[in-house]
């Protein structure tokens, strides 16, 4: 979805880093972040976005084309020749937890989430001080939930009904029954999870899922 780019250089994209054979491939849309210069260059009718229909193309044909090479396609923007999962990545997806260290490091422990501080200086004095500078969010079990629903439906196992209490359980049954009919959505044992079909409205599902 770059300014400009057309379906046949995309094309040509995709062959050169599939010519390189290798073990994982991640595509992610281009978006335009409020503050950067290239949103100001979209502001100011500098730059032309790419229309809908052609990002949705370009993504078919990545699929389609990374799929026939042997790729896996374990998550919405991530692709992986057997046993190349992004490890780190997926610990993520799946709710693992892990600890950052560092400024600016995130952490989760499954019952919090916390960031340290940003500036390098302020976090040096303060570790100095025996101090590990960081705010922390206490997750109630529904903004779990929320996380749980968000992350794994990225991924091709999807969300494990079988890790939800009844009372999440019976939301996410209700709430998936017209995406099932849609065909975005299916059942596979205890996993519900996208369809190629639902990948391209992804969020409008994942916005139905989630506990309000």
């Amino acid at each position: 979805g770059f300014p400009a780019q057309d379906l046949t250089s995309w094309e040509d994209d995709i062959s050169r880093a599939l010519s390189l054979d290798v073990e994982h491939i991640s595509a992610y849309s281009l978006t335009y972040e409020e503050g950067t210069r290239l949103y100001e260059m979209l502001r100011k009718c500098e730059v032309d976005e790419t229309g809908e229909d052609d990002s949705r193309t370009m993504y078919e044909m990545l699929v389609e084309k990374l799929e026939d090479a042997g790729y896996n396609h374990y998550e919405i923007s991530n692709f992986s020749k057997d046993g190349f999962q992004a490890i780190h990545n997926s610990n993520y997806w799946n709710g693992t937890p892990y600890m950052g260290i560092g400024a600016a490091a995130h952490s989760y422990n499954e019952s919090t989430r916390s960031w340290n501080v940003a500036n390098l200086k302020e976090y040096i004095d303060a570790i100095e001080r025996g101090i590990v500078p960081q705010e922390v969010e206490t997750l109630s079990e529904v903004t779990r939930f929320n996380d749980m629903v968000t992350t794994a439906l990225r991924t091709s196992k999807g969300l494990d009904l079988s890790r939800l209490d009844d009372r999440f359980r019976l939301h996410v049954e209700k709430n998936a029954r017209k995406h099932l009919d849609y065909g975005t959505l299916e059942i596979v044992g205890e996993h519900v999870r996208l369809t190629k079909k639902g990948l391209f409205v992804s969020d409008d599902i994942m916005s139905d899922l989630i506990y309000i």
